[in-house]
């Protein structure tokens, strides 16, 4: 087996175990400016990953990297960018999520 064989292109990125991907957005507006552009994945694994693009606007699969992982074994059923570059995560436990900067949150 493997990720090769006769008359196929190679994969662009493969995730061994799988991560088992449930939603992709691309990246927009002003919530996450230096994510501008960049593919989100949701993942069951409790992750997010992010790929960046490169100086020519191209994805970057080489500069992957899981974003976000969840705690308490939550799990990203769906994931949605709304008008205003906020971004949403339905979890497995019925809860939906609004994720932004660390910076952005109040601090006791």
């Amino acid at each position: 087996m493997g990720v090769e064989a006769e008359g196929f292109v190679a994969p662009l990125a493969h995730f061994t175990p799988s991560t088992a991907l449930t939603q992709l957005e691309f990246c927009r507006g002003d919530t996450f400016p230096e994510w501008q552009g960049h593919l989100l994945f949701a993942t069951l694994g409790q992750a997010l990953i992010r790929v960046p693009t490169n100086e020519d606007g191209k994805l970057d699969w080489t500069k992957s990297d899981r974003s976000l992982l969840l705690s308490q074994r939550l799990r990203i059923r769906d994931l949605a960018i709304d008008s205003g570059a906020s971004i949403y995560a339905a979890v497995d436990n019925g809860w939906l999520l609004r994720l932004g900067p660390a910076d952005d949150i109040a601090q006791p």
